[in-house]
């Protein structure tokens, strides 16, 4: 089996991780994998690789919920000046609690 070349992020990886760790608002203009594009603001928590991809663990404020969003998806990001620092470890808190419920019912 052949292996698709995925083309890397064209977002840049250096603002990404400066916004998780300070903890700063970024809006994005974001393509999923349905082709459907839409601008948010987002707050970084996490950033990961695996299966071969870059994906964010984000709050999304849009739709005020979880998101994980791959880097390729990204079309344009840019601090907006917002921070999330208060609201950080309740965050993660409500997101750990979230997928231990999601692991029990599996």
């Amino acid at each position: 089996m052949r292996r698709r070349r995925r083309r890397p992020p064209a977002v840049d990886t250096a603002l990404l991780r400066r916004a998780c760790w300070e903890e700063l608002a970024l809006d994005v203009r974001y393509r999923d994998l349905g082709g459907r594009v839409t601008e948010r603001e987002i707050w970084p928590l996490g950033i990961s690789y695996s299966e071969g991809r870059l994906k964010l663990l984000v709050w999304c404020c849009l739709r005020r919920d979880w998101r994980i969003f791959y880097a390729t998806g990204i079309e344009r990001s840019s601090l907006n000046g917002g921070s999330f620092r208060p609201r950080r470890v309740p965050l993660l808190r409500d997101y750990a609690k979230r997928q231990s419920l999601l692991e029990r019912r599996r």
